[in-house]
């Protein structure tokens, strides 16, 4: 993988030295940049750069640029509605256009905390990601977590495990990179104080993945095992490229247990849908941006799409998706549309062979038979007459009039029930012989439009002197 890619994006928490780190009593900030506080186009190198000595000799640079680093602080295209990591009153328009050129940006804390003996360490960040072409290689042991953005636009955690080697985990959430995100990390630990680890949030909603721990030790949780053996924190790392804003490193996340005040206003159909975030949620009612939603359509019904303005959805819609589970976002209050249509498209499979689904769906759907309903064959007359299961009606010849040619009249044995040949689900054709020792034979199609219960057939005699009805 070349680290020069100006498409990836790899945020690390980087970690050097060991020291002890009592319990917090009151909000501790060890790290708290803006960026307001810079000039446009200034090097990130700089920023913040404290020069000491007579003659300016010694430099104390909190930000550690390498050679060949184009980092810059520019003006914010976009912004980020919600809560923010910094409590600064000052919030400009001032962002860190990253551009690390293949090295690793670096700003120190000043400080080393051992987050593993003493209280959680929150690094709290605003950040607008690029889609990384490849999954980086991290070769640093001291690493203890990174989150970045693989090319399909999914975030992705770089963690450990109890027992495993470490690893890169799609854990779910579309990331747009268009959009801005509040990106948490909080390095602690779970299991009474077993494992070191960290959890991640995003815009205030923490990631639940099956390769995660809850505080028991249990899965799927929300505690990632930290990727390195190293417990402590003295500087966060950037790599590749994207946008930072208020980069904050404390013993407590500003309005942390509160997300985002996005509120989002869901519309759809409550006949077809059933939506849930913790809880139910009616049609017209509101869901926090950076929730996780579940959506459930009702049997024969697809989802169609999770819309609105500026919106984001990390779940499956589309052909044959009944049920969706995903990440809803959005960077200001809006509506968020939810559809639901019933289905259509490529043939489905069932008892009685491959049948059009729109059909199908149609008619299961009209008389209450569930997906799971379609083994066997013991419905199929009553599909292809587009009738209630059960009703077990047979066509028949009702009456035969001999004239140039043979008008019949073809109904069934039940026409209070079937009361429209012309919407049958199959299709009428007849067949004719001269014998009934001999097959019939020369099937033809019947138009049925504008039936009612019976239709008239006009056979020529010289089809056959004998006649049978048949839908298929």
């Amino acid at each position: 993988m070349n680290l020069t890619s100006k498409r990836m994006l790899q945020f690390i928490v980087g970690c050097a030295g060991v020291c002890a780190l009592s319990a917090f009593a009151t909000q501790t900030t060890w790290v708290e940049d803006t960026f307001e506080d810079g000039t446009l186009g200034q090097s990130i190198g700089t920023y913040k750069q404290i020069l000491t000595g007579g003659g300016n000799q010694f430099t104390n640079n909190l930000w550690k640029a390498v050679s060949g680093d184009a980092s810059l602080i520019v003006t914010n295209i976009g912004s980020y509605v919600g809560t923010r990591p910094s409590t600064n009153s000052i919030q400009g328009n001032q962002v860190l256009s990253l551009s690390t050129e293949g090295q690793t940006l670096t700003r120190t804390l000043g400080v080393t905390n051992n987050f593993f003996t003493g209280d959680p360490v929150y690094v709290d960040t605003l950040i607008k990601f690029t889609p990384s072409e490849d999954n980086p290689t991290i070769s640093d042991s001291n690493v203890k977590a990174a989150a970045f953005v693989n090319v399909s636009s999914n975030l992705v955690i770089y963690h450990g495990d109890i027992s495993l080697p470490v690893t890169n985990t799609v854990v779910g959430p579309f990331i747009d990179p268009n959009v801005w995100y509040r990106l948490t990390i909080k390095l602690g630990s779970f299991y009474s104080g077993t494992y070191p680890a960290f959890q991640v949030y995003v815009n205030g909603a923490a990631i639940t993945n099956a390769t995660a721990y809850n505080e028991d030790g249990s899965q799927p949780g929300t505690w990632f095992v930290n990727a390195s053996a190293n417990n402590t924190l003295s500087a966060v790392a950037f790599q590749g490229t994207g946008m930072v804003d208020d980069l904050v490193v404390s013993s407590m996340a500003n309005g942390f247990g509160t997300p985002a005040s996005i509120l989002l206003t869901l519309a759809f159909d409550s006949s077809l849908l059933s939506v849930s975030s913790g809880g139910a949620i009616t049609n017209g009612g509101t869901v926090t941006s950076g929730s996780t939603v579940v959506i459930d359509a009702i049997d024969w019904y697809e989802i169609t799409g999770v819309t609105g303005t500026g919106v984001t959805y990390g779940g499956s819609t589309g052909a044959r998706v009944n049920i969706s589970t995903g990440l809803l976002s959005a960077a200001t209050a809006t509506t968020v549309t939810i559809g639901a249509t019933q289905y259509s498209g490529s043939p489905i499979s069932t008892g009685a062979g491959s049948l059009p689904v729109a059909k199908v769906a149609a008619w299961a759907h009209n008389n209450g038979v569930a997906e799971n309903g379609l083994s066997g064959t013991a419905w199929y007359d009553d599909y292809l007459l587009n009738v209630a299961v059960g009703t077990d009606a047979s066509l028949k010849i009702s009456s035969i009039t001999v004239g140039t040619d043979a008008a019949v009249v073809i109904t069934t044995d039940k026409p209070g029930t079937v009361t429209s040949l012309a919407g049958i689900n199959g299709t009428l054709k007849y067949y004719t012989t001269d014998d009934l020792g001999t097959a019939f034979s020369g099937a033809t199609t019947v138009d049925v439009s504008g039936a009612g219960a019976s239709k008239t057939v006009h056979v020529p005699l010289i089809s056959g002197k004998f006649i049978k009805a048949k839908v298929e």
